[in-house]
């Protein structure tokens, strides 16, 4: 059952995770110096621009992602103790 619905499930899951991010930040191509003096084939270098735009464009939308969630949850922690005060005070203010 398990395996039938890793078949069907998108590439990119709606949920973002740090551990996502991470998985991503760690799987980032590393630059290395190429053994060879071959010029490389120009289509192979054009997929390997656009995998690595497509990487760095993720890492991006994660890092907002998060960013986004962990504002509005440190705003939310905040304000929390303030919940209610207005309307009590209101009721007070008769």
């Amino acid at each position: 059952m398990s395996n039938d619905f890793d078949a069907v499930r998108a590439l990119y899951p709606d949920i973002t995770t740090r551990a996502e991010l991470r998985q991503h930040l760690r799987d980032s191509p590393r630059p290395s110096p190429e053994p060879r003096l071959e010029p490389s084939d120009a289509l192979m270098e054009s997929i390997r621009k656009d995998s690595f735009e497509s990487h760095t464009e993720r890492i991006k939308e994660l890092r907002q992602s998060l960013g986004a969630a962990r504002e509005g949850f440190e705003t939310d922690f905040a304000l929390k103790p303030k919940h209610g005060m207005a309307r009590a005070d209101f009721g007070r203010s008769r």
